[in-house]
């Protein structure tokens, strides 16, 4: 599964990073979208192979996945309750204040993988600190060799080096944003919860 945290129609485009890290290469099977079938998860919507999105998001897979994986479907958040709406604002509000802090545009996006259990859970709850633990969640491997990566929309920011393994859980200081693994040319990024400029 490959879903999308943003909430577009068919005719909006999607911003997506991808990255050139190496690894092993995985297998999932291309299934056709039925509208008869209800998706997966709650609040998502099914994507058709033939859409726009669909495609928009296949295309925009890091470079090292493209020939690697083959795709069973595509899942939208739909944000269909106020409390999801809700969450989406205050995500706005807080790009547009990290913007004008830093000076320049801070949002990006980002892929993140998980469970189908936590992709479950990230629907309905978003990241939330006291049920996201680095070391408590599986990075996409189902029992049955199926994986699961989520496009999210994060505030980047200014970002600092944080050393693999570390216990660090916020930033180092106000001038700092997110966490990177190096900052030439980062592969992995640390956001950190709660973060106020």
């Amino acid at each position: 599964m490959i879903g999308s945290s943003n909430n577009v129609d068919e005719s909006q485009n999607l911003s997506l990073d991808s990255s050139n890290e190496s690894g092993s290469s995985s297998r999932i099977v291309m299934a056709t979208p039925n509208e008869l079938v209800p998706p997966k998860w709650a609040g998502t919507k099914l994507l058709s192979e033939e859409g726009r999105i669909y495609q928009k998001i296949k295309d925009g897979l890091p470079p090292i996945m493209k020939n690697r994986v083959t795709i069973t479907a595509i899942h939208l958040c739909m944000r269909r309750v106020p409390v999801e709406e809700s969450r989406f604002e205050v995500y706005l509000e807080n790009v547009k204040k990290v913007t004008r802090a830093r000076g320049r545009r801070v949002d990006s996006s980002g892929w993140y993988g998980t469970s189908a259990k936590n992709v479950d859970s990230l629907m309905r709850r978003g990241f939330e600190m006291n049920s996201i633990m680095p070391a408590s969640y599986p990075h996409g491997v189902d029992e049955n060799g199926e994986k699961h990566i989520v496009l999210c929309q994060f505030i980047l920011g200014n970002s600092e080096k944080v050393e693999l393994g570390s216990k660090q859980l916020f930033p180092s200081s106000a001038n700092f944003d997110t966490g990177v693994d190096e900052l030439t040319n980062p592969k992995v990024y640390v956001v950190w919860c709660g973060v106020a400029i």
